[in-house]
């Protein structure tokens, strides 16, 4: 039997935190497997790895993936980071009662590997073998303990000094050296836990949902407001306010978030992400005070309608429902406001000196 021929793969080792918790029910257990490989897989496809041309073995706790040779390797660590914490936060943010906090080490190394084909699959490799152990290392267990995200990194020093360190767009601190200390003895290896890309893929997760949801509010708001102000000026004589269309500036912001995404440019991400935040606030606010100003004249009548008739109700109760002058006063009120477009000044003013009058008798 011919031995499967060692080829050169970036490796990608991934461990769920607390997934053999004993207070963890298996079917919250289930759910974050489903969890874990949804994330993965949007994961890898946002940071242009091929999801479906990566071999990977499910490793019930974790899985591990060998990459395309044809994927450029920088990919590892100039994008998956982000699109992973991106992925992670926007799961435990809308995580239902009863779900778990998803949380993720993740390994990553280089080298000659062999893929079995016939028979039972399976992957041979010092490489691979490395990549298991430093997932489990202590180091990184407590690092991911401690850190304010979701996910934490470690990389082999092979892979730190041959890829990482070389990437412009990773900052000299991103990464932290540390001794693992395995079987074999110690080795060197680095650690990322929370850098900017971390940070910034976290804050878009969390923050991007919540201010698409808000934009389609501004909008949904907008058009409720122009749908009521065509049937209130044909109600109302008086001036309602024009309802603005939605700001193309926001919209245009929220593709130059998602432009700086794509550049990898994380720290200009995460200023336009708190501006972008206040804009669409803002505008949420505006929305509202052009939604109640196209109403307000309408409510107003409606309002006149109801004083209207509980004067008239209280005449009846005093014995005055039949005195002509009120009457004549009620009637000229009455249909000012039940006349459309109603005349809102000439029927408030109507409706007032048919409450001072009643007031008097």
């Amino acid at each position: 039997m011919s031995t499967p021929h060692a080829l050169h793969r970036a490796i990608v080792c991934v461990d769920i935190e607390r997934f053999t918790d004993a207070r963890i029910a298996d079917w919250q257990r289930a759910d974050m497997r489903t969890a874990l490989y949804r994330a993965l897989e949007r994961a890898f496809v946002d940071s242009r790895i091929p999801w479906d041309e990566s071999y990977s073995e499910d490793r019930g706790d974790g899985a591990f993936f060998l990459v395309h040779p044809d994927v450029p390797t920088a990919l590892l660590v100039e994008r998956l980071p982000f699109e992973l914490a991106a992925e992670l936060a926007r799961h435990n943010k809308g995580a239902g009662d009863g779900q778990v906090r998803l949380r993720l080490r993740v390994s990553v190394n280089a080298g000659e590997v062999r893929i079995e084909k016939k028979g039972r699959r399976g992957v041979v490799g010092t490489p691979l073998n490395l990549a298991f152990r430093l997932l489990d290392a202590p180091e990184l267990k407590a690092a991911l303990r401690t850190a304010e995200g979701d996910v934490v990194f470690i990389a082999s020093n092979w892979f730190y000094h041959e890829v990482i360190r070389n990437r412009r767009s990773i900052g000299p601190a991103a990464y932290q050296q540390v001794q693992v200390t395995l079987k074999e003895g110690t080795v060197d290896a680095w650690i990322c836990a929370s850098d900017v890309q971390l940070t910034a893929g976290r804050a878009y997760g969390e923050r991007l949902p919540a201010i698409e949801t808000a934009l389609d509010s501004v909008a949904a708001t907008l058009a409720e407001a122009s749908r009521h102000r065509a049937v209130i000026v044909r109600k109302i004589a008086s001036s309602v306010p024009e309802v603005p269309e939605l700001d193309d500036e926001l919209t245009e912001r929220l593709a130059t978030l998602r432009e700086l995404r794509g550049k990898s440019r994380w720290t200009e991400l995460l200023d336009e992400l708190t501006e972008l935040e206040k804009a669409v606030d803002a505008a949420a606010e505006q929305a509202q005070a052009v939604h109640r100003a196209v109403v307000e004249p309408l409510d107003r009548r409606d309002e006149l309608r109801g004083r209207l008739g509980a004067y008239q109700a209280m005449a009846g109760k005093h014995g005055h429902a039949e005195d002509p002058e009120l009457d004549e006063l009620y009637r000229r009120a009455y249909d000012l406001l039940w006349t459309a477009p109603c005349d809102l000044v000439e029927a408030e003013a109507a409706t007032m000196r048919y409450v001072q009058a009643s007031q008097r008798s």
